[in-house]
């Protein structure tokens, strides 16, 4: 063999071991200082596992498949139950975190809203008052709510550790009979059936089920009612605009609450530039805000996502704090509060280089019944380095989405 073909088959056998290490370590699983499971990508970015999601759930079970601290058992089902426990224990985890940081969440916000009302019942503000009491009883059965749903999770954990710590035999009887996890002697292969791990109740699903389509049968037996046609007026559309449908893009059952969760399509709200940077926003204005809306029984949150085309917002806009409100300007000249319900510092986004702002409003129930009745004009934002107003781009926006959402 001549030197230039074993250069060539050097540097092929080089090429090969790169391309299998790349594939390797393309996705990592990893364990931080406050024991989440983060799944760290090839280009260095990273996120935390949602062991909600099946495709998480299937990562983790190849991470500790080949996790040699599991190979402690005589038998491959010994192994395969442990195993199981496991992920059950580290999926509640999980979700326990969720679901006191829901808590705490709603605790604050019902502390907060309830010294606004304190505050306003000082000032002697009786259309405020009116409007905070409402809030106020929303936020406390939020509050109340989240509480017992983390106190079900917690009992729930309880009872999965106590499983992990089981002896073998214990364990596999306990997995058999309470949970239906059965061993099949594929234990080898990670990418077996895990829909088990999941606390939903099937049951349920399946009965939701059926009843819809009972529902569909009725439907199609009952004689179908003829509808007159509509005349349709030129001038109706400057008094009336046509009403726009948003899609449902989420319609299931809330994880903590229990209820019916609702979330339309985004959609743009509101597009900005000032006179002075035109000159350099030329492809797309400075800030862009996305909008949509989300409903829980009881209660219906205004979600916005604002990206400023900057990577240094800090001293411009700072953050977008908890309590602060949102001032919306309805076209009959009536004022309408929002309070903001998350705070947020701003995500940056270096390789499109923009910044990208999330945070929830609360519209109550008086505030509803205003906002689908009139267009918007204006709102006025307020950021932790002051406020901005920003002229409404879709006037619409509220009216629609609220009658899609009913």
């Amino acid at each position: 063999m001549c030197k230039f073909e074993k250069m060539q088959k050097i540097l092929f056998t080089c090429f090969c071991f790169l391309c299998h290490i790349s594939f390797v370590f393309n996705q990592e699983i990893i364990r931080n200082s406050d024991k989440e499971w983060i799944l760290v990508y090839k280009d260095g970015t990273f996120r935390q596992l949602d062991f909600e999601q099946e495709s998480d759930l299937q990562k983790f079970e190849e991470k500790i498949l080949s996790d040699s601290t599991f190979q402690k058992f005589e038998y491959d089902e010994d192994n395969f139950y442990y195993r199981k426990t496991y992920i059950l224990n580290e999926k509640c985890n999980f979700l326990k975190f969720n679901s006191e940081m829901t808590y705490n969440e709603a605790l604050k916000n019902k502390e907060l809203i309830e010294a606004e009302l304190n505050k306003a019942k000082s000032e002697n503000e009786k259309e405020e008052i009116k409007k905070l009491k409402k809030l106020f009883s929303e936020a406390n059965k939020t509050e109340q709510s989240s509480y017992k749903q983390k106190n079900v999770i917690l009992k729930k954990c309880s009872e999965y550790y106590s499983i992990l710590n089981m002896s073998p035999q214990n364990r596999k009887e306990t997995l058999n009979k309470n949970y239906k996890i059965i061993y099949k002697g594929d234990q080898k292969n990670p990418n077996y059936d895990i829909t088990e791990l999941k606390l939903d109740n099937k049951d349920k699903d399946q009965q939701s089920k059926s009843s819809e389509e009972k529902t569909s049968e009725v439907a199609e037996n009952q004689p179908k009612k003829t509808i007159d046609p509509v005349k349709f007026k030129h001038e109706d559309v400057i008094n009336n605009p046509p009403f726009k449908k948003y899609k449902i893009v989420v319609d299931s059952i809330d994880n903590f609450t229990k209820k019916n969760r609702k979330e339309l399509e985004k959609d743009l709200l509101f597009s900005y530039t000032d006179e002075s940077l035109k000159n350099f926003q030329k492809t797309r204005d400075y800030i862009i805000c996305e909008a949509y809306m989300t409903k829980i029984p009881g209660f219906i949150t205004l979600n916005l996502e604002i990206n400023i085309n900057s990577i240094n917002t800090t001293n411009q806009f700072g953050s977008i704090d908890r309590g602060s409100y949102l001032l919306v300007k309805l076209i009959n000249g009536e004022n309408i509060k929002l309070y903001c319900n998350r705070t947020d510092k701003g995500q940056l986004n270096p390789v499109e280089g923009v910044t990208i702002y999330r945070t929830t409003y609360i519209i109550d129930t008086t505030s509803e019944s205003d906002l689908k009745k009139y267009e918007v004009d204006k709102i006025r934002l307020i950021w932790s380095t002051g406020y901005d107003e920003y002229d409404i781009t879709n006037m619409d926006f509220f009216i629609n989405q609220i009658k899609s959402l009913n």
